[in-house]
Order: C-alpha cells, then sequence, then structure tokens
C-alpha cells in the first residue's frame, strides 16, 4: 500500500520525529482540511497536557533508577511546564549522563502517557546540586 511505504520513507528520512503522526488527506475523497485542522486541535491540547501528580509517580516508578556503566542515579523527576511538555530529571552525580538517557526518559513517559505519544516532549538532565 502506498500510504504504508511513504509512511516508512517519512519514518527514515526524518528518524528524529519519530513521534510525529503521518496523516494523508485525499481531495478525491473529500477529506478536506477539516480532518487535518481537527486532528491539529487535539494535538495542541496535548502540546498543553500538564500531567497529575498520580502520573508522575507512574513514570517515576516506571524509570530505571540508574544509568549507564557508573550506574548514575536518577534522584528525581518532575514536569516543570508544557507547551510543549518539559522534564526535569535530577541526577545524583556530577559524572556526564549517558547520551541515550534523554531518549529513554522520554520513550517511557509516552509509554506510560498514550496521550503524550504524537507530542514532542522536552526532557532536562542536570547534576543535582550542592549546597
Amino acid at each position: 500500500d502506498l500510504n504504508r511505504k511513504l509512511t516508512g520513507d517519512i519514518s527514515r528520512w526524518l528518524p528524529m520525529l519519530n513521534w510525529a503522526i503521518v496523516k494523508f488527506i485525499s481531495a478525491a475523497e473529500k477529506q478536506g482540511l477539516k480532518t487535518l485542522l481537527d486532528e491539529a486541535q487535539a494535538l495542541y491540547k496535548n502540546w498543553q497536557h500538564q500531567i497529575t501528580e498520580a502520573q508522575e509517580e507512574k513514570i517515576w516508578a516506571s524509570l530505571p533508577k540508574s544509568f549507564g556503566p557508573q550506574k548514575i542515579r536518577l534522584i528525581k523527576f518532575s514536569q516543570i511546564r508544557s507547551e510543549p511538555p518539559e522534564f526535569d530529571v535530577v541526577l545524583g552525580s556530577r559524572l556526564p549522563a549517558p547520551a541515550a538517557i534523554k531518549y529513554i526518559i522520554s520513550k517511557i513517559i509516552r509509554r506510560q502517557l498514550p496521550i503524550l505519544k504524537h507530542t514532542p516532549l522536552r526532557v532536562a538532565v542536570r547534576a543535582k546540586s550542592v549546597l
């Protein structure tokens, strides 16, 4: 099927947008822009999503508590803003964070909160402050 082939091509060409929906609209089938605008409205609502405390706890329970060969501990997780949803991850070490940590955390968030499956996410990783 052509749509499936094009979706696969787009996924290969734009791997950084693996969260995005690929939508095909046909003028011949009279789907029109209303279909696209309805989808855009739903996605905009997700863009503004603020997670609940229960959802935050669910994500926290799903996250690995250490990363990398040095076993860098994860000590805090929280949402710091929306538009797009942005999450703060605090590590219990001053060692450099493994490169894949943001990708892994984003994937877990999307798995635990399907509403955010097609929403861009930001994950900020920082070391615990010393005070």
